[in-house]
């Protein structure tokens, strides 16, 4: 169905290549590059004969990447490469006519600034290319989009409120989180040091759980595409039967109601590359495809779902009729 050159042959861009081989009449050739080609040798050693094909590149040089992508011809180039990489690969697909997506937000080399901004701001650029760029396909923030997006699509006419929680413990050892805990209340961002608030989060089903409000770029997005939410934080949890969920409060109809939706497969290398892979799948598809740059929670969630249930990526989902907002 499609040719995708994958950049970047660090774990996940390894566990995405795992995942992909298993989509041969979808994934029709994959290219996996790096500045080190001798990682991506010996990925496709581990992946199997003829499976996949690398390159070496170096992703900063735009034309360097240009050539590559000029020689390889792929319908989706996949970033799974640096933060700070992201503008040069955006470049380079917007000169040889390519679709991209990616898995976070970029990065300057100065500062730690994790933003969408700056790849929101080739919006028009894209657009008028008739190219597609999907943003933040990742585990988390690719998931609780598209959790988000489906509770707002099949329960809510008004988000008020967004919980998100993560249970994966690989999550404290992220550079983002060593950041300071941002989150968003009543039409500002408010900022506390991190780990300096932890509470109890009442949920159905699991019950309590305790958690630690941390930083995460997703709610910039949502906040963005979600305008009537007004309050939404990020939490991390230890708690052994959640890896990934959304505590969603709202309206409908008038009346208040709560969504708690969430995951507790085990999280591994082979669900990393999860959404990367059906985010891919869609596009592929045209299921996901339009001229323009866009977040994942402003795609059609419904085929994203339905695709996590058949790779046995099941969720939870519980509705609460009435809810009591405290905003």
């Amino acid at each position: 169905m499609g040719r995708v050159l994958l950049l970047g042959a660090g774990r996940l861009g390894e566990a995405t290549a795992q995942r992909m081989i298993n989509f041969p009449t979808i994934f029709t050739h994959i290219l996996l590059a790096s500045r080190t080609k001798a990682k991506c040798d010996a990925v496709a050693e581990k992946l199997g004969e003829n499976k996949i094909e690398t390159a070496q590149v170096d992703a900063y040089d735009t034309p360097q990447l240009i050539d590559l992508i000029e020689r390889f011809k792929p319908d989706l180039v996949i970033n799974m490469a640096p933060l700070t990489q992201y503008r040069s690969i955006m470049e380079a697909c917007l000169e040889t006519d390519v679709s991209y997506l990616d898995t976070a937000n970029y990065a300057s080399k100065r500062n730690s600034n994790f933003e969408y901004k700056w790849q929101w701001a080739y919006q028009n650029r894209f657009r008028e290319a008739g190219l597609m760029a999907i943003l933040g396909c990742s585990f988390d923030s690719g998931l609780t989009g598209v959790f988000t997006a489906f509770a707002a699509q099949r329960f809510f006419d008004e988000i008020l409120q967004l919980d998100i929680i993560n249970g994966k413990q690989s999550y404290l050892e992220s550079e983002i989180e060593q950041l300071d805990a941002t989150f968003w209340h009543d039409g500002e961002w408010k900022e506390c040091p991190k780990h300096q608030l932890c509470d109890k989060l009442n949920t159905p089903e699991l019950g309590e759980l305790e958690v630690d409000l941390i930083y995460n770029t997703s709610l910039k997005s949502l906040v963005k595409n979600f305008p009537t939410i007004k309050k939404a934080r990020f939490w991390i949890t230890q708690h052994p039967e959640i890896t990934i969920g959304c505590r969603v409060r709202g309206l409908h109809k008038g009346l208040e109601k709560e969504l708690f939706i969430y995951n507790n497969n085990e999280f591994n290398d082979n669900t990393t590359g999860i959404s990367v892979v059906i985010g891919a799948m869609l596009f592929l598809s045209s299921k996901w495809k339009k001229p323009g740059v866009f977040n994942v929670e402003q795609l059609n969630p419904k085929p994203f779902m339905n695709e996590l249930a058949k790779q046995d990526f099941k969720w939870h989902e519980i509705l609460a009729q009435e809810a009591s907002l405290v905003l």
